[in-house]
Formats: C-alpha cells, sequence, structure tokens
C-alpha cells in the first residue's frame, strides 16, 4: 500500500448529498507537513489507521518530504473580502430561523466572496473519499447560480437524519446511532404530546447549518464549516465562492481552539495552513477506519426542596 499522495484529477463518482457512512476504510488526507517531527507519527496514531502500528522509519520519510514543502514557503497575506450582490436566494437564506446561528459570538454575519484555496485551514484532515464523491456535485466554472446553492444552501433542503433508536426502560436511556459525522445536537426542544396530556422535553437532532462559513480574527480568515467542498471546489479550478462572513473578537470564538484542530500558533503563524494545501505535497494519505457516532440522553428524577 502506498500513502503517497499525488493530487492528480480522477474519474468522478456518484454524488452525495451529505457525508454519509461509505463501506470499506476511509482514505484520509493530512496536511501533515504542518506538524512538528515530534507530533507527526503521534497524530497520525490517533486516526484509527487500519495498519496495526503507525510505520516510524515511512512517517519519517514522508513527513520528512511533506515538511520540507511547507518550509519553502514564504509569510502568507491572508485573502480579500468582497461582499456578495444581491440575489434572491440569498433573500431567502437570511429569512431562514437558523441564519443568526452564523453572528454566534460575532457582531453580525454577512455574506461575501473569498478566495477558497487561500482560506486558512484549522482541520488538519479530510476524507478524502467524500471529496472525491462531491465531484459530480460541483458545479462548473462560472455556473454562478450553482455556485451559490453548493456553498450557501438552505437550511430547509436539508433531510432530516434517521437514525437507529433505541429506548432502555430500566436507565431510561435513549440512543441513537448514525453514520453521517455531521449529525450533531442542535439544541433542546419541548412540546406537548397531544391527546396524552403529557409534555416532552429533548435534543433536536440534525445536520449543522449547511453554509459554509468564514470566521475572522486578527485579520486571520479560517474555514469554520465546509471542508470537503472547498477542498472540492479548489480541486475542480474554482477560485472565489461565496461564504457566510464573520468577525470575532476572541480566540476562543473561532474554530482553531476546538479538538482535534492545528494548534493556534501554527494557526496564527506566518505561514498558516490554507485549502489549497490539501491538494499538495504537504499533504499525505492514509487509510483508517470509519465510525459511527452514538447519541445518548439519560433522565433520572430528583427530589429538589422548594
Amino acid at each position: 500500500m502506498s500513502n503517497t499522495v499525488v493530487p492528480t484529477p480522477s474519474v468522478a463518482r456518484k454524488a452525495v448529498s451529505s457525508q454519509t457512512q461509505a463501506v470499506g476504510p476511509a482514505r484520509t488526507r493530512v496536511l501533515i507537513g504542518y506538524f512538528q517531527p515530534k507530533d507527526a507519527a503521534a497524530y497520525l496514531s490517533t486516526l484509527n489507521s487500519t495498519v496495526e502500528a503507525v510505520d516510524v522509519p515511512f512517517v519519517e520519510k514522508q513527513f520528512e518530504d511533506a515538511r520540507a514543502h511547507v518550509d519553502q514557503m514564504g509569510p502568507r497575506t491572508d485573502v480579500s473580502v468582497a461582499d456578495l450582490a444581491a440575489h434572491p436566494h440569498l433573500v431567502r437564506l437570511r429569512a431562514e430561523s437558523t441564519f443568526a446561528e452564523h453572528a454566534r459570538g460575532a457582531e453580525s454575519a454577512r455574506l461575501a466572496n473569498i478566495d477558497v484555496g487561500g482560506l486558512t485551514a484549522c482541520q488538519p484532515r479530510v476524507d478524502w473519499d467524500h471529496v472525491e464523491h462531491l465531484a459530480d456535485q460541483v458545479p462548473a466554472i462560472g455556473d454562478e447560480e450553482g455556485l451559490l446553492r453548493f456553498c450557501l444552501p438552505l437550511q430547509a433542503e436539508a433531510a432530516p437524519p434517521r437514525p437507529q433508536v433505541s429506548f432502555n426502560p430500566a436507565t431510561n436511556t435513549f440512543g441513537c446511532i448514525v453514520d453521517n459525522p455531521d449529525i450533531r445536537i442542535c439544541g433542546p426542544i419541548q412540546g406537548e404530546q397531544a391527546g396524552a396530556g403529557r409534555a416532552f422535553v429533548g435534543f433536536a437532532l440534525g445536520a449543522g447549518l449547511h453554509q459554509m462559513s468564514v470566521v475572522s480574527f486578527n485579520g486571520r480568515h479560517m474555514l469554520n464549516n465546509g471542508y470537503h467542498r472547498a477542498v472540492a471546489l479548489a480541486r475542480a479550478g474554482h477560485t472565489q465562492i461565496p461564504v457566510v462572513f464573520s468577525e470575532v473578537q476572541a480566540l476562543e470564538l473561532t474554530p482553531a481552539v476546538r479538538n482535534g484542530m492545528f494548534n493556534p500558533r501554527i494557526v496564527f503563524g506566518p505561514t498558516p495552513p490554507r485549502i489549497a494545501d490539501f491538494l499538495s505535497p504537504g499533504a499525505v494519505d492514509i487509510l483508517t477506519r470509519r465510525s459511527r457516532f452514538l447519541f445518548s440522553i439519560h433522565a433520572e428524577q430528583h427530589p429538589v426542596p422548594c
């Protein structure tokens, strides 16, 4: 098995609208050239590789080549941002109740065009199989209408999840398993059970915000959502893409502080990783085992003094 990256075009596969579970191991592309030598093998070990143990000599050689590519890069400047022109699709998008979620922690969220390849990548890896599955969905160069709907789809068009559900009445534990890593807990819900004299409380499950979004802090424009689409767009030759753009005033509000992301010192350093780097010798492919995702909710009753 060869793990080296040769970022050449490949035959498009059947398009999928979301990142669903596929059969067999996943090809994971990692921006390994941005890791320090002591961290490279350790990070690959966390990816649940199909190899029983990371081949240290192999990793060292791959890291050496990828790191050499990164080291020859000079300091990078952030890409420019231009507001989007009015469009009926954007009017509908702004009218959705979920659009306000883009501005959490920010003064506002606006719709803008930005250079996809030049966006700072906080996320070190992508599922390359999913990037290739998106090939049929990527609009043609010049298809501005298609690009709007690909990058900024309406939330109302998202298909609800159909999880495998179970309930343990002995422990009052509700559980469900999903294959799609885009599914998450979207917040609390409550209501009444019609005709039963009962109320229900719980959590809504569904995809996160579907729109590609960028968060800016201290002038650094970081891709927040839509990594697989961003790489697929850059791979197809797109440059300027429409996104939801917001500026925040605290590091804690950026994607750089989330688990599994590059260290903020790398993200805010002179040579931050970029989306275009997933198509460069600074990245390598490894095979990893796929995962499913379990959501569980447990209910208990406790007396509370009045």
